[in-house]
């Protein structure tokens, strides 16, 4: 019976664990169209995208924006609440510079969000549109995965290579989500033509959830003969932070819990068995030496 006991509180602090689990928030971004074809121009330079959550709780409090080249503009968007499975089509509107040269540029959207304890959350994803006319990636970025461990920061190279024969003047930027925090998001450096190079940046976490992985990403861009280029690189972070007792996940807590009560009773049965066990010899003895005892005190 008291095995039964253990089995049936076993099950239900499991089932409560995985119930403390079981809320995802999933949003996954698909750029749709910018300007007209892809291209664009002074009379077409809107962004359609769509957004979706995959997961089965909603998200709260969303808002989307852009994040563009020098000279761009454009307004955040606010979706608010992005229920599970429900797509959503937004429209960025894109205003360009005065003087801006035809050629590739790279934009970013970052979407902020909260889970239903009101704890925040960013994303970002890139693209790239065209203005005009369309140049080729000569520029070629590799960002490696990167581990963040603790408070501590965390040290890395972006390499960047100029596959053309020119030298450029490139200008560099790193994004990344709300939750970690870099040292410098943007440099410039001289490459040669055929030349490659590593550039040093420092990250840490800024809130960033242990055991979770983001995504950042590196845009390099530089101006030749009244044409913009540019390129795109993504990496990885992952976090772990080891959390401290308090700071361990409900369904750690539970189970812990768990294991604990049925130790403790494994514990009891046994000892109960221990003190109840003994030879019928023992406790003749037993019984003598307290006959013994009792017959002394008369005499």
């Amino acid at each position: 019976m008291r095995t039964r006991g253990i089995i049936l509180l076993v099950g239900v602090l499991l089932t409560l664990s995985s119930t403390a689990s079981s809320d995802v928030i999933t949003l996954t971004t698909t750029f749709i169209e910018v300007g007209k074809g892809g291209v664009v121009s002074k009379e077409s330079s809107g962004l359609n995208v769509s957004i979706v959550n995959t997961g089965n709780v909603p998200a709260l409090n969303v808002q989307t924006e852009l994040m563009l080249p020098d000279g761009f503009t454009s307004k955040p968007v606010f979706p608010g609440t992005l229920e599970p499975n429900v797509t959503q089509y937004l429209y960025f509107p894109l205003t360009l510079p005065e003087n801006v040269s035809p050629g590739r540029y790279p934009l970013v959207l970052s979407t902020h969000y909260t889970d239903a304890n009101s704890y925040p959350f960013s994303t970002i994803a890139p693209t790239y549109f065209v203005y005009q006319t369309a140049t080729p990636i000569l520029l070629r970025g590799v960002l490696p995965e990167v581990t963040v461990s603790g408070d501590e920061s965390s040290s890395f190279m972006f390499r960047i290579a100029n596959t053309g024969k020119d030298p450029h003047n490139v200008s560099i930027r790193i994004y990344a989500p709300n939750e970690l925090k870099l040292d410098k998001d943007a440099t410039t450096v001289e490459l040669l033509g055929r030349e490659d190079k590593e550039v040093p940046f420092t990250l840490q976490s800024f809130g960033a959830l242990p055991g979770s992985a983001y995504v950042i990403l590196a845009t390099a861009e530089y101006d030749e003969g009244g044409m913009h280029y540019s390129s795109l690189a993504g990496g990885m972070v992952k976090v772990t932070v080891k959390a401290s007792v308090f700071e361990l996940p409900s369904t750690s807590i539970i189970f812990g819990v768990a294991v604990l009560i049925v130790l403790a009773i494994v514990y009891l049965q046994i000892k109960g068995k221990g003190g109840k066990s003994g030879s019928p010899q023992s406790q003749n003895k037993k019984a003598d030496a307290k006959v013994e005892r009792s017959g002394g005190a008369r005499s």
